[in-house]
């Protein structure tokens, strides 16, 4: 990168350097501060190329070689077929090539037979991949397939692969896993690269090939699962492997079960990062299964334990419940007797309210008794105090009339009789309160 930064570091040099770079490279820049610098103060992105463009790709290196086309119409069925193809360069750089392969230079034309017979521009790199593969011996044709399912992810695109990965596929011979991938690079269909401080890695050539060769896309249709599952699988192996194979990073619960499934049907070899990656994730399953199993039969105890204590106390709670039933019968003999005896009490309550009603009853008639006696005291009283008078007035007037005197005689004696009788009903009266008293007491 210095030396290639030095040959335009001179602003009054004629010399200038033009640097080309995939956009699906561009993460890469940043790998050399120098780099990522210098290319960042000139960095122009180019659109891909319109139909024109493309047309100029195909004639202007011909023309420039003094060679053309045989007919127009090969010009216009490649455009048609480029149409709409993502990555479309890379495709047409290869069917381009398959044409010079094949071109007549005494006329100096590229020729129609060559392009019907590599089946044009969709159909030469698939014929061109199908025609290496069966260059191959079998065994060999087998184990293209392997490496092949291996440079592709889940979602169709390429992958990049380590070379020591791609070694353990053949784990009896890794030899021929290198010769495999470098036959392919010599024919175009891999690209292997080196990087300082890293092991070489290999990727398809293009995207495009795995969209164009019928017999990659059988194969990933046919091992649609195993793909996907093998680039999860790759992914999480390279990072526990980057991070010190930390035991958190292994798969767990569902995914080790679809991990132990999927080993259990798959019979061919996986890279040795990959294979550790699983030993790791199954031993981590076992120990705790282990754990697990010790764990319940630890529970079990401890549930035995419960039950017998559960059991014991199942006893004690039921002679609970029974002396409880008993103090229950015996607080309702109590509250029977209680009812009882506040009935009883109810009972006295009422003859002691009678009593006391009669009581009230006979003080207020000795009340009315009094009240009546003063009454006739205070009229016999004031008859006598008349009759007195009368007396008084009579013996005053004894000398009137001899007859008076003995008709007041006469009714001073029956006042007096009556004053006895009403002294004795007064007598009887307190006699007959004393007694209701004494009663009432």
């Amino acid at each position: 990168m210095a030396s290639l930064a030095a040959l335009a570091d001179d602003a009054a040099s004629p010399l200038r350097l033009v640097v080309a770079l995939r956009s699906d490279f561009l993460d890469r820049i940043g790998e050399n501060r120098i780099f990522a610098d210098e290319l960042s103060r000139g960095l122009t992105f180019l659109r891909p190329l319109d139909r024109a463009g493309l047309a100029d790709a195909i004639l202007r290196p011909l023309d420039l070689a003094g060679y053309r086309f045989e007919s127009g119409e090969i010009v216009e069925e490649m455009l048609s077929a480029l149409e709409g193809v993502a990555g479309a360069l890379p495709l047409l750089q290869f069917a381009a090539a398959k044409l010079w392969d094949g071109r007549d230079p005494a006329r100096r034309v590229l020729t129609r037979q060559t392009y019907a017979a590599m089946g044009g521009v969709s159909g030469a790199l698939a014929a061109h991949a199908d025609a290496v593969l069966q260059a191959l011996p079998t065994s060999q044709q087998r184990l293209a397939r392997r490496v092949a399912l291996s440079l592709v992810t889940g979602e169709r695109t390429r992958a990049i692969v380590d070379l020591d990965d791609l070694r353990a596929l053949a784990p009896g011979a890794p030899a021929e896993v290198e010769a495999l991938v470098e036959h392919l690079a010599a024919a175009r269909l891999v690209v292997v690269q080196r990087r300082e401080g890293e092991g070489p890695t290999v990727e398809l050539v293009h995207d495009s090939l795995i969209e164009s060769w019928p017999g990659l896309r059988r194969w990933l249709e046919e091992s649609k699962e195993e793909t996907v599952f093998l680039a999860e699988l790759r992914a999480a192996a390279r990072q526990w492997d980057a991070r010190g194979r930390q035991p958190g990073m292994l798969w767990r619960g569902e995914a080790m079960a679809d991990a132990r499934h999927w080993r259990s049907r798959h019979q061919g070899e996986l890279g040795a990062r990959e294979a550790a990656f699983l030993r790791a994730v199954f031993a981590l399953a076992d120990r705790s299964a282990r754990i697990r199993r010790g764990a319940i039969a630890a529970i079990i105890m401890i549930l035995a334990g419960l039950v017998a204590a559960a059991s014991v106390a199942l006893v004690s709670i039921r002679r609970a419940q029974t002396r409880a039933v008993d103090a229950a019968t015996e607080a309702q003999h109590e509250a029977d007797r209680a009812r009882v005896a506040e009935q009883r009490i109810q009972e006295q309550l009422d003859v002691i309210q009678s009593e006391q009603a009669a009581r009230h009853a006979s003080d207020a008639l000795v009340e009315r008794g009094q009240s009546e006696l003063k009454t006739v005291n205070q009229e016999l009283e004031g008859a006598l105090r008349e009759a007195q008078a009368e007396s008084q007035r009579a013996r005053e007037s004894a000398a009137t009339a001899h007859g008076l005197t003995a008709s007041l005689r006469s009714t001073n004696a029956e006042l007096q009789r009556l004053l006895a009788q009403e002294r004795i009903r007064s007598e009887s009266l307190a006699k007959e309160r004393r007694k209701i008293t004494t009663e009432l007491k």
